[in-house]
């Protein structure tokens, strides 16, 4: 497995321990996008950059975040971005994405468990505001 090989805890399932893996990003100068690839017991199979945008942005589509997930047959994704504006509130981008990723998780039956904002005052879960949204919305 990925966590054994590269000495990683052998799951993560909390904002916290993604949050441990993915800290290095808080330093990039770009806007960097990366996802780690699960399987059913929240081991780590695939960690991939999907994205490196500018300085103040990324683009990602759905595609790039779950094609790793299909090819190593994974059955759950974490994602996070870092903002090196280091604002740790969440952009309307930010949370149009993460909705978009929501649901097309939800087709391909591979759920996104969390998505977080990384700086280097620290991290921010989004799933939260998309939880607020949707109970605004009912």
């Amino acid at each position: 497995f990925f966590s054994e090989k590269y000495g990683k805890p052998a799951f993560i399932k909390t904002a916290e321990q993604a949050y441990e893996h993915f800290k290095i990003i808080a330093y990039a100068p770009k806007e960097q996008l990366r996802a780690l690839y699960l399987n059913s017991r929240y081991q780590i199979i695939h960690d991939e950059i999907i994205s490196v945008g500018t300085l103040t942005s990324s683009i990602v589509h759905p595609r790039e975040v779950f094609q790793p997930a299909m090819e190593y047959g994974a059955v759950a994704v974490i994602i996070a971005h870092n903002h090196p504006s280091g604002s740790l509130d969440p952009t309307k981008a930010d949370i149009d994405t993460t909705r978009q990723l929501i649901e097309a998780g939800n087709i391909l039956s591979v759920e996104l468990i969390d998505h977080l904002i990384i700086t280097k005052h620290g991290y921010v879960s989004i799933m939260p505001h998309i939880r607020a949204i949707n109970k605004h919305n009912q």
